[in-house]
């Protein structure tokens, strides 16, 4: 056996460290290469200029010092050998042959001790420093101006409103000068102070405003292209302060569109309003006074009658109503031409002519007024026909008034207990109205802090996916296994703020206080999740919220979770129905998965409860409304609102409010019922008397009118009684002068005895009839 060195493969002057590999060979191995043929030789005039140069053994260590590999470095000294024409020099012959093996070794190690040469340009190297000198410079003096363009375009595209900062110096410092002990870094710092951001939707006020707060950078990290926030602190932070100039911008104005879940809800709380109002209007209805008036006066038959009787009586009254003027008219004439009769004294008359001129005068007024009485008492024949009738439909309506008192008494007495619908949403319904408003207005912001939140989670270094390696072909001669170097694991993200505090507000209002630490682009790189905690304190209240955001790929806790709890909260709450305040405990918790799905969970305690509500009608429901609300003065109530998509969401309440207070109605409106009964009974009394009331007017003013031509007819009948009273006065005159004219012209007694004569003769001529 004997021993043949063989040098090892390389790949490179860098990498792994490898030995050469000492191979045993038989001899009966040996005497079989020898029997191959001869391995391929390349010429060394070949090889790199770097290899073809004459070195002195100074320089050609320094060559060899340039190789990593051992055997490397073994392989350049086999090669290398004194030149015996230059002394001291040693060189690789150029008209020797070297194995193709071993050649592609010799270049591959020229090329990489080639490539670590450094030449330096003068003016390249000038153009570059000067350049760097000129940006340095250029941000040393307006470092403070650049940042604070920066922070403002950022913040004023954030919120939509302008952003105003008073004074603003980045330096750099170390970790000492900022408090961290034992901390040598240099870090670069940011001082702002009086810091407003406007509010978008009330211009002359502060959405909040900072006082003074402290960055800290680390400069590390800021040089390779990391940000690094070590720490960040604020001081005097107020909320809805009061600004001096208008926030608005105009470029912002307009960019206000709404999701089409604010639509959706909008639309939610528009049908909760109206089926709120509708539930009030419906749980008051069954006893409302105008309400039953309204279900009672559908049975009422006076209506009906009084209806047919008016139109009765308005129909007489038109035929009739010219009557009683036109017989008064011809009466009037008629007693005009008669008066000279009706006021003559005849006692002074003697001349038996003129008597008979009298008496033929009064006959021919007598005719007239018979002539007048035959019309007259036509009229009053039919009017008497019609009065019959409108008699009829009075007796009809006075019969319809009786039957209906009666019918309203006994629906009254059917008026004892007050019923409620087990499902009434009296007051959760108004609660709806509110929650689906309330989760519309702040959605958008959500929706922001779930984009800035889906940042860290896309983030190019988080969940990155796995690439599936190729497979590398083993080669044919392995090198030994070199030395395994460690390196510390890089959780420095992108972006980090590692913590930041803040604290504001003052003793006489409110004090807040909190902190957040982890915030990074890259929650996998960092191993931690962001999280952020916040305490308010103010006059009897106290406040707490903590906000956790889990980007991490393999985590199996919720992407977003916010936990809140509250004591003392005032809650001020407006609706159609009522306005309410309460100090109020509430707890709360949100979760967010990656997927855009979300869900509200809270409790509401609500305490010292005050209802304000504006009249309203009917009078009756504002009363025992209003009334029901003062005695509610606790309330629990717990939300559950989940979301799913923009079209998918559903809100649950769960409350005892709407019992609570359908059992205070209750018991109310059954005090009341008394007072209710009597004052339907009245009011229905009043209803008929009213439907009736112009039907009886009506009827009166047909029987006025009959009266009227009966008073006529009267009237009549006395001028023509008075006629032949006049008559039988001159009738008997006339007999009387007639005697006296007799008597003187054939003595005293002719008249009787003429008058004997005639009786003797008349009852002469009765015996000849019979």
């Amino acid at each position: 056996m004997k021993k043949k060195d063989l040098p090892a493969e390389t790949e490179g002057t860098k990498g792994i460290v490898s030995v050469n590999t000492d191979v045993v060979v038989s001899d009966s191995e040996d005497t079989k290469s020898k029997k191959k043929k001869e391995p391929k030789t390349i010429a060394a005039k070949k090889l790199p200029a770097n290899m073809k140069k004459n070195l002195s053994r100074k320089k050609l260590d320094r060559f060899i010092k340039k190789i990593s590999i051992p055997s490397d470095k073994e392989l350049v000294n086999k090669y290398f050998i004194e030149n015996p024409e230059k002394e001291g020099k040693y060189y690789i012959p150029r008209d020797s042959l070297i194995p193709k093996k071993d050649f592609s070794r010799l270049k591959k190690i020229g090329k990489d001790v080639a490539s670590q040469k450094f030449g330096i340009k003068l003016l390249p190297l000038a153009a570059v420093v000067a350049f760097i000198l000129l940006v340095f410079t250029a941000v040393i003096t307006f470092r403070n101006v650049i940042v604070k363009k920066i922070i403002v375009n950022v913040m004023e595209q954030t919120f939509g409103a302008k952003t105003d900062i008073a004074y603003l110096n980045l330096y750099l410092t170390d970790g000492k000068k900022l408090g961290y002990e034992n901390d040598t870094k240099w870090y670069i710092g940011i001082t702002i102070n009086g810091f407003e951001q406007g509010y978008i939707a009330e211009p002359m006020k502060n959405l909040f405003e900072i006082s003074k707060s402290n960055i800290s950078v680390g400069l590390t990290e800021a040089i390779r292209g990391k940000c690094d926030i070590k720490n960040i602190h604020i001081l005097g932070l107020n909320f809805m302060t009061p600004r001096k100039t208008s926030a608005y911008l105009a470029k912002y104005a307009n960019e206000e569109n709404k999701f089409p879940l604010q639509l959706a809800l909008e639309k939610k709380a528009a049908i909760a309003e109206a089926a709120a109002r509708e539930e009030l209007q419906k749980l008051f209805d069954q006893y409302n006074p105008e309400t039953l008036l309204k279900n009672f006066e559908q049975g009422l038959k006076t209506p009906d009658v009084a209806k047919s009787a008016y139109e009765m009586g308005d129909a007489m009254v038109k035929k009739w109503q010219t009557k009683p003027d036109e017989m008064a008219k011809q009466i009037n004439d008629f007693s005009a031409t008669i008066t000279d009769i009706t006021n003559a004294d005849w006692s002074n008359i003697k001349d038996v002519n003129v008597i008979r001129s009298n008496i033929e005068k009064i006959n021919s007024a007598i005719q007239n007024g018979k002539t007048l009485v035959q019309q007259t008492q036509v009229i009053v024949n039919d009017v008497q026909t019609d009065a019959v009738k409108v008699s009829e439909s009075a007796t009809a309506l006075t019969n319809a008034i009786e039957a209906d008192s009666k019918y309203v008494q006994k629906e009254i007495d059917k008026i004892k207990n007050f019923s409620i619908d087990d499902g009434i949403q009296i007051l959760s319904g108004p609660i709806d109205t509110i929650l689906y408003k309330t989760i519309g207005k702040y959605y958008p912001y959500m929706k922001k802090g779930y984009a800035i939140a889906m940042k860290a989670k896309n983030s190019p270094g988080a969940a990155a996916p796995v690439k599936q390696k190729k497979e590398v072909k083993e080669p044919k001669h392995k090198r030994k296994p070199g030395t395994i170097v460690y390196y510390k694991r890089d959780n420095v993200p992108k972006f980090i703020i590692e913590r930041m505090e803040f604290t504001g507000g003052n003793e006489e209002t409110a004090k807040w206080s909190g902190f957040a630490k982890n915030i990074s682009n890259d929650m996998d790189k960092r191993g931690a999740p962001a999280y952020g905690e916040v305490k308010i304190t103010t006059a009897g209240q106290n406040h707490k919220a903590d906000v956790t955001v889990d980007a991490r790929s393999y985590s199996k806790d919720p992407f977003i979770s916010i936990n809140y709890t509250g004591d003392n909260y005032p809650i001020a709450v407006d609706t159609p129905q009522f306005k309410m305040n309460s100090a109020s405990t509430i707890s709360g918790r949100c979760y967010a998965d990656e997927d855009g799905r979300f869900s509200i969970g809270a409790t509401l305690d609500l305490k010292s409860l005050k209802f304000e509500t504006e009249k309203f009608e009917p009078a009756f429901a504002y009363d025992i409304y209003s009334r029901a609300l003062s005695y509610l003065t606790e309330l629990s109530i717990g939300i559950d609102f989940i979301f799913n998509t923009e079209q998918d969401f559903n809100l649950k309440l769960t409350t005892d409010a709407d019992k609570q207070l359908a059992l205070i109605i209750k018991r109310l409106v059954e005090d009341e019922i008394k007072i209710i009964r009597k004052e339907c009974e009245k009011k229905l009394a009043d209803l008929i008397d009213e439907m009736s009331k112009d039907s009886q007017i009506k009827i009166n003013e047909f029987i006025d009118i009959r009266n009227g031509i009966n008073s006529e007819s009267l009237k009549l009948d006395k001028l023509n009684a008075l006629l032949e009273e006049k008559k039988k006065e001159l009738s008997a005159k006339l007999a009387e002068e007639t005697k006296q004219s007799i008597d003187s012209s054939l003595g005293a007694g002719a008249t009787d005895k003429i008058g004997g004569a005639l009786q003797g003769l008349q009852k002469l001529q009765e015996l000849q009839k019979r």
